[in-house]
């Protein structure tokens, strides 16, 4: 093993969120991992559960005897031999163990070098079993369970290919609900209609692959690509808290004026205007008019509550965790009656200078005075009933039609509420008849990764790029929110170790934003072509295509705001654009707090600002349970593309064209504001965009 360094170790603890500034700690972490033969990645582990285990200690001198202690028992106890069991069973013979390998003659001619392929079952071993193999467990298959494997070219020989091209579907019987829809392309909901979805076939870009537009993710919102969860103590979770409470309140204090803050608790008989955050009179149980309780900050009010009286307002909206400023009177101190309610602020819509705007719409290297052209999908992408993916299928077809600018592909990829998925289950069909058990992330890349690889193979003039947003339901993922960006469970990959192909990885994903672990130089320099085709993004995730400033989240905030949301009035309103728009008021992908039981999201109050909206997003993409919609909130773009496939049902996915400002008006503009450079002007994306709604 190669002497680890010690910037190797600085650059693991700094991986993982750790500041590695001290030097002699460093150095010290680098004798330890010569001593017992530890990675740099090995060391950063252990530390990972050394820091949990004591509340959090920080990285230094002063942790470092408990540490070494800790590293020193852990590889004691791996070092230990297991003690010999008597059972037969758990022993195999040798003649057994040289049975489970596969025979020469089930191993056919593989492919070249460089082209990963997926391991497949003979169908010797098929015979051997049945036509199902037995369940493996929930988590992944055991490599060792798996060195009955071979890899095939696709081609001949005796072995069933679970590659893309040979996995076969279920018997028609158990498709029918889904093949024989009838309302395939239909339109469900549409907004600005009158734009029309025109200009979304043009000619590809002189850039490279034909792109036609810049895609970023901006890595202040949402989770970093991996960091330490699951550990935060109740005083950081006040403290989140408190933040979020005292910088929105502010915020109301300069948009409305408001001079003089009365703290919650405080008796007046006067009329007063407190701020404070929505909760619930019990810890337990669904809010309702008699249980709303205004608790201020910890700043201004010691954190004391007030019940609120509601019988004087004409319409309000309220839920926990929404930070409102109050006007009524609070004779007593405990009961505060309310005649009025701010229910938050939303931030500036985004604003960009004339010039950068002629350029990202009239450009002839990105928009070329064409219509931006968006596809928006949320999950699950495949029904309850298979593990085929024919919605995603179809959804891949209808790009390579259209050939869309951005697609987003918003999880659960694989979901953990798929009946399949949850019950262990997550075969395969082979070409023979039988089924073969995966791991999850194969299955990840045998149903999106390979397709999106051979869509870009099939035509090299493909102007989309795709963007992955991870869903809390993705069974092989984080499940906390806020969400880093899809990676492998192990960097890099696990090699099997055994069987004709021990090269063979698990707990990879194999995404072609990241496929250049292909060896020959033709292969490598494909990949390279394309590797911002595919954009990993963080749940919540906030993107930048050209101008357009596009927010996403795929968990689902208007479904849970709606089971704890107490209003009364608003006749008139739209239910569903009033839920959209509490995310704006609030500035936040997840503004409720705490999360109603049930719910999937898994709140890290650590890292809530990353749930924050740096600004009012153009487009905010809210895939939900609830009815698809697109409509205009506070100048924002709210859309819910819905789900790409319900039950054993086919879904709905949104179809986005932004068309470009005109050109003259844009001119016009910048000349008006030659003395200004610094000067912007608003996007007006929801005036110029027109989005249907339709199902797969």
């Amino acid at each position: 093993m190669a002497a680890v360094t010690e910037s190797e170790v600085a650059g693991s603890f700094s991986k993982i969120g750790e500041d590695p500034s001290d030097k002699d700690f460093i150095g010290k972490c680098v004798s330890l991992c010569q001593r017992f033969s530890l990675s740099a990645g090995d060391l950063a582990d252990h530390w990972e559960s050394f820091a949990v285990n004591h509340d959090g200690s920080r990285l230094g001198m002063s942790s470092w005897a408990g540490f070494e202690t800790e590293v020193a028992k852990s590889k004691a106890a791996a070092s230990t031999p297991p003690a010999a069991s008597t059972g037969t069973a758990s022993t195999p013979s040798a003649a057994s163990r040289s049975s489970s390998r596969p025979s020469s003659a089930s191993i056919v001619t593989p492919r070249p070098a460089g082209r990963r392929v997926v391991n497949t079952v003979t169908s010797e071993d098929l015979a051997s079993s049945g036509t199902k193999r037995p369940m493996l467990p929930f988590s992944s298959p055991n490599p060792k369970a798996r060195s009955k494997l071979a890899r095939q070219d696709g081609e001949g020989g005796d072995g069933a290919s679970l590659s893309p091209t040979s996995v076969q579907s279920p018997p028609d019987l158990v498709r029918a609900v889904y093949s024989s829809r009838k309302n395939a392309g239909q339109k469900t909901a549409s907004y600005n209609p009158a734009l029309g979805l025109r200009g979304l076939s043009v000619a590809p870009s002189p850039r490279q692959a034909g792109t036609r537009c810049d895609v970023v993710v901006d890595g202040a919102v949402g989770a970093p690509a991996r960091y330490r969860y699951m550990y935060t103590p109740l005083e950081e979770r006040a403290a989140a808290l408190e933040k979020g409470l005292v910088a929105l309140q502010g915020q109301m204090e300069r948009k409305f004026g408001l001079t003089e803050i009365t703290p919650v608790g405080v008796p007046r008989q006067e009329q007063v205007v407190a701020v404070g955050r929505v909760c619930c009179e019990s810890t337990e149980g669904k809010i309702n008019r008699a249980s709303i309780l205004l608790e201020g900050s910890r700043r201004d009010s010691s954190g004391q509550r007030a019940h609120l009286d509601l019988r004087e307002l004409q319409s309000f909206a309220l839920f926990p965790g929404q930070v409102v400023a109050v006007q009524g009177v609070n004779g007593s101190g405990g009961r505060m009656v309310a005649r009025g309610i701010i229910d938050g602020v939303p931030r500036p819509l985004p604003s960009s200078r004339p010039s950068d705007l002629l350029r990202a719409q009239h450009g002839a290297e990105l928009g070329g005075g064409k219509a931006l052209s968006i596809f928006a999908a949320a999950g699950p992408f495949t029904t309850s009933d298979s593990l085929v993916y024919e919605p995603l299928n179809d959804l891949l077809g209808a790009v390579r039609a259209a050939r869309p600018d951005v697609v987003v592909l918003m999880g659960p990829f694989v979901d953990s509420e798929h009946p399949k998925v949850a019950s262990g289950d997550a075969t395969i069909e082979c070409v023979d008849g039988g089924s073969e058990s995966v791991d999850f992330e194969t299955l990840f890349r045998l149903r999106l990764s390979e397709k999106l690889d051979k869509l870009f193979a099939d035509d090299r003039d493909l102007p989309t790029q795709f963007v992955l947003v991870p869903s809390l339901r993705d069974v092989f993922h984080e499940f906390v929110y806020p969400q880093p960006p899809f990676h492998d469970r192990v960097e890099g990959g696990v090699e099997l170790g055994v069987g004709a192909y021990p090269e063979e990885r698990m707990f990879v994903l194999d995404v072609p934003k990241t496929g250049a672990r292909t060896t020959s130089g033709g292969a490598s320099a494909a990949a390279a072509a394309r590797q911002k085709r595919v954009h990993l993004a963080p749940n919540p995730a906030w993107l930048r295509v050209n101008e357009v400033t596009i927010g996403v989240s795929s968990t689902d905030a208007l479904f849970d705001l709606s089971g704890d949301e107490v209003s009364a009035g608003g006749k008139g309103t739209n239910r569903l654009a009033r839920l959209a728009g509490h995310l704006l008021q609030q500035q936040s992908f997840y503004p409720l707090f705490p999360p109603p039981a049930g719910s999937a999201a898994q709140l890290d109050m650590r890292h809530a600002h990353r749930w924050g909206m740096p600004a009012t997003p153009d487009v905010l993409l809210v895939p939900s349970r609830l009815a698809q919609f697109a409509r205009q909130v506070q100048g924002c773009l709210c859309v819910n593309p819905g789900q790409l496939s319900k039950g054993t049902g086919g879904g709905t996915y949104a179809e986005l064209a932004v068309h470009p400002m005109p050109q003259e008006t844009l001119a016009k503009k910048q000349e008006e504001l030659a003395d200004k450079p610094d000067a912007t002007v608003e996007h007006d994306v929801a005036k110029r965009t027109c989005v249907e709604i339709r199902r797969i």
